[in-house]
């Protein structure tokens, strides 16, 4: 008998535990990955020079716009688009503008999931060709705030500006759930809490 109970019982523990490993894969609507409030102190690298600064958001409808702020000065801005399907970056805090914005997260979705995006890049009044592939993992970075469970969506972008290759550029951002988006990395420009 208390081998046929113990074997019962590690096939309901092994069952509970794959349940909720799916359901903690799966992101909802009802998740909230960017709130309508974001506002932390931040560390901003600008390649080899960091800047202590505070990230400040206004929302304007669909459209959130993270500022950095040092003395009162913005230094940047990223302005994303939030909707009740996804969320997307806009433009980033070195100029370029995405059209239409690129998908980073979208609802429902499973951890794991990859978006494509194609559109056209501004950057100083030009407009280039661009593709994108943003690939969605969990990521537990550690913070100058401390370890912090997220939700990393890998970007690697294509760029199309003539030559016989296009340009390749990678794009990280971090979010987690009830904060936003906690950090980002454009490679020599990282936005961090402190």
């Amino acid at each position: 008998m208390k081998p046929v109970l113990i074997t019962l019982l590690a096939a309901s523990v092994a069952g509970c535990v794959t349940g909720s490993s799916v359901d903690f894969d799966k992101i909802e609507r009802t998740q909230d990955f960017f709130p309508a409030t974001f506002e932390m102190p931040v560390t901003l690298r600008l390649a080899n020079v960091a800047i202590e600064a505070d990230a400040k958001m206004t929302v304007d409808g669909t459209t959130r716009t993270i500022k950095i702020v040092k003395d009162g000065v913005p230094i940047e801005e990223e302005v994303y688009v939030v909707t009740t399907d996804q969320v997307a970056v806009k433009s980033m805090g070195t100029g370029e503008t995405f059209d239409p914005p690129l998908p980073l997260i979208k609802f429902p979705m499973s951890v794991g999931d990859a978006f494509d995006w194609e559109g056209k890049i501004v950057f100083a009044g030009h407009e280039l060709a661009g593709k994108a592939k943003a690939v969605t993992s969990r990521d537990t970075p550690d913070l100058a705030t401390g370890p912090r469970e997220t939700l990393k969506v890998a970007v690697q972008l294509e760029i199309s500006d003539g030559s016989p290759k296009p340009a390749i550029r990678k794009l990280d951002y971090w979010f987690a759930e009830g904060v936003g988006p906690i950090r980002r990395d454009y490679g020599n420009q990282v936005r961090t809490p402190r």
